[in-house]
Parts: structure tokens; sequence; C-alpha cells
């Protein structure tokens, strides 16, 4: 059994440590936040930005020390309806981002039919794929080992993109591809990347219309739907 499993059998009910004002889901503080940083600050925030309806895959958020997430030298996660942040080391800036991060997530998978169906946000990710692969593989022969075709995660694919490449480099790169270098990890990032951009950056809409305009369609028609 995975750790994650673990956790999850160990913890089928938690219970709230934190009194914070969370009626939309449940909210579990295990250990201590770092000093200066409020939870309720930030949970105030998410709510002020993410229309209530999308919070329907949440159950709860769960932040504290993980090994599941350490081992994966992951910030977040989100499984099964509910989202797990980190507490190591963290700003309330960091953890915004995170939480936004995953409830992208919990919108993927709740309206995977509608964003995929039609094959054109594939299509969008994999021709960037493709330039990202011409820009690179003069100066990374290894390009040629990995798919830029494939949609889905590859943790061999990220780890040469991180450790190999790094994130700097590619960053560079990939300018005027990608929004940022994890957007081109897998298709589901770079939903999670534009939906982050999206919500957190609107002076930035217009940015990413302009690079990535299915993807902004999709996520525009989600988030203002009625």
């Amino acid at each position: 059994m995975s750790k994650l499993a673990t956790y999850i059998q160990q913890n089928k009910k938690p219970v709230i440590k934190e009194n914070i004002e969370a009626p939309m889901v449940n909210v579990l503080v295990k250990g201590h936040l770092p000093r200066g940083v409020s939870f309720q600050d930030v949970f105030d925030e998410v709510k002020e930005k993410i229309p209530k309806k999308l919070f329907s895959d949440i159950d709860s958020i769960i932040i504290g020390d993980f090994d599941f997430l350490n081992e994966k030298d992951l910030n977040s996660l989100y499984h099964d309806g509910k989202l797990y942040i980190s507490n190591k080391k963290r700003s309330e800036d960091s953890i915004l981002h995170d939480i936004i991060h995953e409830i992208a997530h919990s919108i993927e998978h709740k309206y995977k039919d509608e964003l995929y169906e039609d094959k054109v946000l594939q299509i969008e990710f994999i021709n960037k794929r493709r330039k990202l692969f011409n820009q690179m593989s003069p100066f990374y022969p290894e390009c040629h080992d990995f798919d830029f075709d494939s949609i889905q995660y590859s943790d061999k694919f990220d780890e040469f993109l991180y450790k190999t490449v790094t994130y700097p480099k590619l960053a560079r790169l990939s300018n005027g591809i990608f929004l940022s270098p994890y957007a081109a990890t897998s298709l589901r990032e770079y939903f999670a990347d534009g939906f982050e951009c999206y919500i957190l950056h609107p002076h930035l809409r217009r940015h990413l219309y302009m690079l990535c305009p299915t993807l902004y369609e999709k996520i525009r028609k989600i988030v203002d739907r009625k």
C-alpha cells in the first residue's frame, strides 16, 4: 500500500484542528504553519477568486508534512476529493498558488469530457510540444529518447527537464510556446498552469489568450458559466 493510500486509510474522518472559517470544505491543519502564515487569509483569498460552483469536487483541504509529498519533491497534490498541501517552508503566496493549482486538477477531472472530447486542446498542446522539441533537440540529443507527442505525465521526462535541462534554461527555450516550464510536462499540467494564470493574474489573460487560445477559451467557458 502506498503512503498516500495508508494516510487516507488512517484519516478517513479528519478532525479540524484549527478554527478556520471554510464553509465550502473541511480544513485540517496537521502540525504547525510557518510563522507569519495565516491559512484563514489564504483561504479567504481563494474564496474571493474561485466561484463557489468550482469547489463541488473538493471535500477537504489538508495541510501538513506528508511523506508522500516529500518523496516526490511536491508541494501539493489533489486526490479523491482532497487537496494535500505541504506546510514546509511556505509563504501565504506559495500556498495560495498551490491550492489554486490543485483546484484546477479537480476541475479538470470534473469537466474532462468538455475539455478533451473534441481533441482540440490536445492538438494545441502536442503542437507546442513539437515546437519545444525543435527548440531543444539541437542542444539536447536526449530529446530523441522521449515521445514529445505524448499528453501524459512521465516521471522520466520531468526529471530530464528539471535536472538535465533545468527549468531556468527550459524557460528560455519554451518562451513564446508555454506559459511556464512545468506546463510542458503533460496536458493536465498545461491546463492547471493556464487556470492558475487565469485566476491569479487577470492582467495576463490577454497574454494567455494570445499564447494558448484554445486553453484560454476552455477555461473562460468553465469559469464564467452561470
